[in-house]
């Protein structure tokens, strides 16, 4: 019964975090699809570039492949907070942007140790923020006009996952995700210069929900060498469809409240977002309680994106490849605490599923950091990622970025839960 008390409290306080959303910088490439994709790996991971498919740990939670949760030892509760500062910039202009806040909510408990795992957790899925501007003809005359394009919303992740042994070396795993969120943007028209005329806006706002699927799979080879380990991991995301409820009104300014419509376009229209599959493949080779090296690989194809009215946005498929591995000194020391402290790193280079004016959208990143222990096994997780998005070619945009990560994870040793939980194996 405290198991089932802790994750319904657990479960509770998630959903009242949604009501309180990061403050994300942002970015330009938001306004295609269902915004940017979050990474959602526990900091642990984060700091390794996300290196997570095929990383088996008995006391960090694993929430990339499902699979591997049946090797938790450990109830453990893990939370992250992330601040995040870029410059976006074109060939001629530039613009510095700050944000931060919570980053995800994970909890993990051993239904029977080193047999069953079971997790929870919450994370955004997709972050949307942008504010662009640009000067074109209005359409059918000379006049030059400012459009500024407004937006912001975002993809929220609740799951549930569970991880299963079936046999010595071969674990299997499942996940079933809640993803609900909004979209609101809206487009101003100025005329250049300033005229009689009146400026326009049109607004937008979308509220999406909807189930996603997925399973998971790892085989674990253990060497004659003692706690040597060749891993290999894969994930799979089924498709999904978004029920989509879309309203549109025209205003005469950006500042126009619902309350003011002048007229009103398109009210409760019923609609769906498709969002593709997506497939996970990774390698690791693990020295245990020492070091550890991986890669992984991850493949979506959005051209199968379609939005709340049918169209593709250009979309088309993206790739992803992380190699990331971690290294400790003596993890049993007990004469030398930063003997025990493990350390992260990882690089990472996706090929988004934008191609804009013949240019691949891509991003790149660098990530470092350490794991720190505290109380029975307990870490803090505190690293920085540094990299680059998209490319002024063209008349496109830059952004340099810099992140700081923050995961406090708590096992079952700091409250005392498993000898409670024991029972139940």
């Amino acid at each position: 019964m405290r198991i089932l008390r802790i994750l319904i409290s657990t479960i509770f306080f998630c959903f009242l975090i949604l009501s309180a959303k990061a403050q994300h910088s942002g970015s330009p490439y938001s306004i295609y699809g269902v915004g940017i994709l979050e990474d959602n790996e526990v900091t642990f991971n984060k700091l390794k570039g996300g290196l997570g498919i095929s990383s088996p740990k008995t006391y960090v939670i694993n929430n990339v492949n499902p699979a591997l949760l049946a090797l938790n030892s450990f109830t453990i509760f893990d939370f992250g907070v992330e601040y995040d500062q870029r410059t976006v910039a074109t060939d001629s202009l530039s613009q510095d942007q700050k944000g931060g806040g919570l980053s995800y909510i994970s909890l993990a408990v051993p239904l029977k140790t080193g047999k069953w795992g079971l997790n929870l957790g919450v994370n955004p899925y997709s972050i949307i923020k942008y504010n662009i501007n640009s000067e074109r003809d209005i359409f059918n005359d000379t006049t030059q006009a400012l459009y500024e394009y407004i937006g912001d919303g975002g993809l929220t992740e609740v799951y549930i996952q569970s991880g299963y042994k079936i046999a010595k070396p071969l674990y299997i795993g499942f996940k079933a995700a809640y993803l609900f969120g909004s979209k609101n943007t809206h487009t101003v028209i100025s005329p250049e210069p300033a005229t009689n005329a009146f400026s326009s806006a049109l607004f937008r706002s979308e509220k999406s929900n909807g189930f996603l699927f997925g399973f998971g799979a790892a085989y674990i080879k253990e060497f004659k060498t003692e706690g040597n380990f060749l891993s290999v991991g894969a994930i799979y995301e089924l498709n999904t469809n978004l029920n989509t409820t879309r309203d549109e009104w025209l205003g005469n300014n950006s500042d126009v409240e619902i309350s003011d419509t002048v007229n009103l376009i398109v009210d409760g229209a019923k609609s769906e977002i498709t969002v593709p599959r997506k497939l996970g493949l990774g390698i690791s080779y693990t020295k245990e309680y020492k070091w550890s090296i991986g890669l992984d690989y991850y493949m979506q194809d959005w051209s199968d994106f379609s939005n709340s009215a049918g169209l593709n946005e250009g979309m088309t498929r993206s790739n992803k490849w992380i190699l990331g591995g971690e290294y400790t000194p003596d993890f049993f020391s007990v004469n030398s605490y930063w003997k025990r402290v493990t350390f992260l790193a990882g690089i990472r280079f996706v090929k988004t599923p934008l191609s804009l004016q013949n240019e691949d959208i891509n991003n790149f990143g660098i990530n470092f950091g350490v794991s720190l222990p505290f109380s029975n096994g307990s870490t803090v997780n505190l690293g920085f990622t540094g990299g680059r998005f998209g490319t002024t070619n063209n008349n496109l945009i830059r952004e340099n970025y810099f992140k700081i990560s923050l995961g406090i994870s708590f096992n079952d040793q700091s409250y005392g839960w498993y000898r409670k939980q024991r029972k139940f194996n």
